[in-house]
């Protein structure tokens, strides 16, 4: 069994990051053969190169992460998608898996997990975006406390909410019409926060926070029961996870040169409640 399956296997929730300057030129290549005709429309239409690549990269870590799910059962060519009435994305197979994906100025990130609704949102931290980002999206205490810091603390108190607030509305499939209206509590944690959401069916909804990647926010949310889920957030080869998936008529892959083929363990999370 390779060690994707068994992380697959160990956890209720799996969360990829890529880093996009670290993917091959030949990785490129097979990650947009597996992406469909319409993804890699919508790539091509992407405002920079960058944009285009982080946008490939989560469409294509998306595909990745559902075969490694499914016991490889489903080659990540053949995974077709569509929208919920709320506008969120969903498998179209017959399955128990749920995923959601997010990307941002050199990164994407996807997380997969069965049975769950599951929302993940990842920001670059810069003074541009905070500059830009209207008040209106946060509720009057959240507003009144960012108000309240020093500008540098405010910059990261913002975007550590901001994107805690998104991973719960696209949770929820609520999206950025409902942002003004959900409080994540305690998100002044690194790891870990309680979070309240204003969703209709009243379900309790769990979040987490990571900063694996310097410069960047990554917050992960999904809808609780009894049992919290155990979870492994950590950035991933995709030149290796191509090779290893990819298995329909994909460009060869180069994969010992990698500069994250020994991932640093600071770039790894794993929160268990009671395990």
């Amino acid at each position: 069994m390779s060690a994707v399956r068994r992380e697959a296997k160990q956890y209720d929730l799996m969360v990829g990051v890529v880093v996009v300057d670290d993917v091959s030129a030949e990785a490129w290549a097979a990650a947009r053969y597996l992406l469909s005709r319409t993804e890699r429309s919508s790539a091509a239409g992407m405002r920079t190169v960058l944009l285009e690549r982080s946008y490939v990269a989560a469409h294509a870590l998306k595909r990745l992460m559902l075969t490694a799910a499914v016991d490889h059962c489903v080659d990540p060519q053949i995974w077709s998608f569509r929208t919920s009435r709320t506008g969120k994305p969903e498998v179209e197979q017959d399955t128990d898996i749920g995923f959601n994906i997010s990307h941002s100025a050199g990164v994407a990130a996807c997380a997969v997990g069965r049975n769950l609704a599951i929302g993940v949102d990842i920001e670059r931290v810069t003074a541009r975006a905070f500059s830009h980002l209207p008040q209106r999206y946060f509720t009057p205490p959240e507003a009144r406390t960012l108000g309240s810091l020093p500008n540098e603390q405010r910059r990261e108190l913002f975007f550590r909410a901001w994107v805690a607030k998104e991973a719960l509305l696209k949770a929820d499939g609520s999206g950025i019409t409902g942002v003004g209206k959900t409080s994540a509590a305690d998100y002044r944690s690194t790891l870990s926060a309680t979070a309240t959401s204003e969703a209709p069916d009243s379900r309790r909804w769990k979040l987490w926070q990571w900063r694996g990647i310097p410069q960047f926010e990554l917050a992960l949310a999904c809808d609780v029961g009894a049992k919290i889920p155990c979870v492994r957030a950590e950035v991933v080869n995709l030149n290796a996870l191509i090779a290893r998936l990819g298995r329909q008529r994909l460009p060869s892959l180069k994969t010992g040169n990698d500069r994250r083929e020994a991932v640093d363990p600071a770039s790894r999370m794993t929160f268990c409640d009671g395990r």
